[in-house]
């Protein structure tokens, strides 16, 4: 079953990749919602904390990595706005 959570972690986590990619390459946020990018990695956050609780470490890593690439967007959204 664990496998699953890496799979899932995985998943979700690699949905993150192209934004921040693209961020990075051209510097441009102007379409992207700040009230999303707060929330998203607010909600890694506690997913974290759960999976801590759990002892559940494909939640804690997956959700650990995506926690970090949310952060790095937010911070370009309120840099670039």
């Amino acid at each position: 079953m664990e496998l699953f959570g890496y799979i899932a972690g995985f998943m979700s986590l690699v949905t993150f990749v192209p934004q921040a990619v693209k961020i990075a390459k051209t510097g441009n946020t102007n379409d992207l919602s700040i009230i999303t990018w707060i929330l998203l990695p607010l909600s890694n956050f506690f997913w974290i904390i759960y999976g801590v609780h759990l002892r559940s470490m494909p939640m804690m890593l997956t959700n650990s990595i995506t926690f970090v690439i949310g952060v790095y967007i937010l911070y370009k959204c309120l840099k670039f706005k």
